[in-house]
């Protein structure tokens, strides 16, 4: 049976047994959803080009999928993103210039991600922030200092 598209819980062998990756968004639903996890998922940047196509959300989590920069390219057009987890991925600095466009984010997570230094010049101006995770990266004390600086009223997890 299908609940807003997703099987029951019953009809799975465990938490992440129903993995999405191509052909994610098939239910006419789900063009209501506001919020999506994915977490630890087959999703990759296929699935994410689908969903940015379709849906008009505001969380999303894709923490430990398999995207990489090309999926950020789809990420920065869903322009109603409060909420976006991206920690256990491999986006790197150069795709991470994308989510510039994200003007409503509110909370970014990076972690364990292979972000350095570099990529806070994309976050700087990424004034609405107010949480931003970047524990195990590879950010530097400095690196930490120059974003707490720039995004003064952010908490960030290091």
């Amino acid at each position: 049976m299908l609940r807003n598209g997703w099987p029951e819980p019953s009809e799975t062998a465990g938490r992440n047994a129903a993995k999405r990756p191509a052909g994610l968004v098939r239910n006419t639903q789900f063009g209501e959803l506001d919020c999506l996890e994915l977490r630890n998922t087959e999703v990759g940047d296929a699935g994410v080009a689908e969903i940015a196509s379709r849906l008009k959300l505001t969380t999303l989590d894709l923490g430990g999928t398999l995207i990489s920069d090309n999926a950020l390219e789809y990420l920065a057009e869903m322009k109603s993103l409060s909420f976006l987890w991206l920690g256990g991925t491999e986006i790197t600095d150069a795709g991470l210039g994308q989510l510039r466009k994200l003007s409503l984010l509110k909370e970014l997570n990076l972690r364990s991600t292979s972000i350095t230094d570099t990529a806070l010049t994309f976050l700087e101006n990424m004034t609405e922030l107010e949480q931003l995770d970047l524990t195990y990266t590879e950010i530097t004390d400095a690196g930490l200092d120059y974003i707490k600086h720039s995004l003064p009223n952010c908490s960030i997890s290091m």
